[in-house]
């Protein structure tokens, strides 16, 4: 009985930081921490995969709150929206694979307006923590800028070309990606360039 007031207490208290940031369907980040670590927990008992988007603004220091709701509400209803200290997005999505968490990351790229963003989306894997995915999707969200910003960058690597870019956008996606190899090291750091 102690155990189970205990949880609800705790409940309450991330509910109680959370409210304030209701009204417009962006929560703190200590209330994304808690769903992140609790889905975790979930999917690995469950087996159930779930994806997290981080979305970083490509011109500005922070999305501006008009665009953190539109985000919001560009997200699915049982996402959850949180915004972080530094002012980027993070977008929680329940029981979603590789292929849909790609779709809504991209809504969600459009979402935010005339604000540019590159969005990285990650998707659990049996193994995975909390810290896991969110060091993935920063990872992601760089290659994103890299490749010229205002993309959506997953981890699947046949999601790598849209056949509808110009090419131009193409050769400056694989110039980034030759970069990103080099930058690896290995025996010859220029070989990606010569391929």
């Amino acid at each position: 009985a102690l155990l189970t007031a205990a949880r609800l207490a705790l409940l309450a208290l991330a509910g109680v930081r959370a409210q304030r940031f209701l009204e417009s369907g962006v929560r703190d980040a200590s209330y994304l921490l808690y769903e992140l670590r609790r889905q975790v927990t979930s999917a690995r008992y469950f087996g159930e995969s779930f994806a997290l988007a981080l979305v970083e603004p490509t011109e500005r220091e922070a999305l501006e709150s008009g665009a953190s709701a539109h985000v919001a509400r560009a997200a699915r209803e049982v996402d959850v929206v949180a915004k972080l200290e530094d002012g980027r997005l993070c977008v929680l999505m329940p029981r979603v694979g590789a292929p849909e968490a790609q779709v809504l990351a991209e809504r969600v790229r459009a979402a935010s307006g005339e604000e540019r963003a590159s969005v990285g989306v990650v998707i659990w894997h049996p193994g995975d923590s909390a810290d896991d995915l969110l060091e993935l999707a920063e990872r992601l969200v760089e290659t994103a800028r890299r490749l010229g910003g205002n993309i959506v960058r997953g981890p699947e690597p046949d999601v790598l070309f849209d056949p509808a870019q110009p090419a131009e956008s193409r050769r400056r996606q694989l110039r980034a990606l030759a970069a990103s190899l080099d930058a690896r090291g290995g025996v010859d750091p220029e070989h990606s360039a010569r391929v």
